[in-house]
């Protein structure tokens, strides 16, 4: 993987955190307006009117909360965290525990084969030739650090350490956040997109 292509990626990835943070506030709002239409059923003084805007507030905020869902699911179906927050949606809010159910599968499946990647030298197909470029990680005089879909780093050279500061140890595992400037991500989102 290129510097470019690894730009890119961590784009990527500010992008998803910047969307899920958006589908994760519509969500907390729609709970938060689930709470309020039941408080006002609890009341003595019930309006018809006030029903049908607590209704129409819940209505509204649903089915923005699954739009946003389905266009990230869109962008990133195998996102692991989308596929989860999306089942635990749809089976508190749908009240479909089946579909809810094969989101979780899903999710499980993505994490399985991720697991098994990583046994076989964090490449797509276990063969040598993959698992040699891996080996020569440390050789290569650019930095660079190989992630997986949730942003997970899984390999780091020794020149992307020195130039974050980190030790190669401490990189692994983390999340690619931990490299970021979030004091001014926007102007990172827009450098990176400009790579």
């Amino acid at each position: 993987m290129s510097l470019t292509e690894g730009m890119s990626n961590i784009a990527s990835y500010v992008e998803f955190s910047n969307q899920y943070k958006v589908v994760q506030r519509s969500f907390r709002k729609l709970t938060q307006a689930f709470r309020k239409f039941w408080r006002l059923m609890l009341t003595d003084n019930v309006s018809p009117e006030g029903i049908a805007k607590s209704l129409k507030d819940v209505d509204g905020l649903q089915r923005r909360t699954e739009a946003l869902f389905k266009q990230l699911l869109k962008k990133w179906p195998r996102s692991v965290k989308l596929l989860r927050a999306y089942g635990t949606f749809v089976e508190e809010v749908k009240q479909d525990a089946l579909t809810a159910q094969r989101f979780f599968k899903e999710a499980d499946s993505i994490e399985d084969e991720t697991a098994e990647a990583r046994r076989r030298g964090l490449t797509g197909d276990g063969g040598a030739q993959s698992s040699d470029a891996l080996a020569h990680i440390d050789d290569k005089k650019d930095a660079m650090i190989i992630a997986d879909e949730t942003g997970i780093m899984q390999t780091v050279n020794g020149v992307a350490s020195k130039m974050f500061g980190y030790k190669k140890e401490d990189m692994i595992g983390k999340n690619l956040n931990i490299l970021m400037v979030w004091n001014n991500e926007e102007l990172v989102v827009s450098v990176l997109k400009k790579i």
